[in-house]
């Protein structure tokens, strides 16, 4: 009996706090979402009507317009002994 008690007492402690605040967090939620789909359709709104010029704003391209093909090469150099910039001398040590 004594174990069944302890059993339900740790259930109240643990959920407890749930129960309490359950309501609080669903309108919380529910208020969150319904302003966030709001927001959402502002911007859809605004980037597709005529005088944005351009449905959505264009990623293409965008994978190298900040270098990073330059950026995985030094890092490659870097690993295997190299200068970012440049080459290794003989034996694979670096000029001075």
């Amino acid at each position: 009996m004594h174990a069944f008690v302890m059993v339900v007492f740790l259930l109240l402690l643990v959920l407890g706090p749930l129960f309490v605040f359950a309501g609080q967090l669903s309108r919380t939620k529910l208020a969150g979402l319904r302003e966030y789909g709001t927001l959402a359709q502002r911007y859809v709104r605004e980037a597709t009507s005529p005088t944005s010029g351009s449905p959505m704003p264009s990623t293409a391209g965008s994978s190298t317009s900040f270098g990073s093909e330059n950026i995985r090469s030094s890092a490659h150099e870097e690993t295997r002994g190299g200068t970012p910039g440049g080459s290794t001398g003989p034996g694979g040590s670096r000029r001075s």
